[in-house]
């Protein structure tokens, strides 16, 4: 079995799809206004985004993800050659930083933030 997509309920779907199109470059990949969903697509990764009405019209509970809520337990992993330069673009794009980008141990880089 592969994975066919990350699927997040966002109060809006639109901001959430133009977010992720002016921070990181990914390309709208399909939508259903009528149903309440987009997506897009980076490579062979989809995230899809449902709204919060159509996640509770079918009944499923959720916390609702907010910036200024603790995070869920789990984490959404973007990699790219220049770190910094889309940490940037993403805190004005509306992300709210949760830790400063810091150098870990194994090379990588650890910028964290909410949308």
């Amino acid at each position: 079995m592969l994975p066919a997509h990350l699927l997040f309920y966002v109060p809006d779907v639109d901001a959430a799809v133009d977010f992720y199109e002016t921070a990181f470059g990914f390309k709208r990949h399909g939508e259903d206004h009528a149903a309440g969903w987009a997506a897009v697509r980076s490579g062979e990764v989809v995230i899809a985004f449902l709204s919060e009405a159509a996640a509770a019209a079918q009944g499923h509970p959720y916390t609702p993800l907010r910036p200024d809520h603790p995070p869920p337990g789990m984490e959404l992993v973007l990699t790219r050659a220049e770190v910094l330069p889309a940490y940037i673009r993403a805190l004005l794009a509306g992300a709210v930083p949760l830790h400063e980008p810091a150098l870990k141990a194994d090379g990588g880089w650890s910028p964290s933030c909410a949308i």
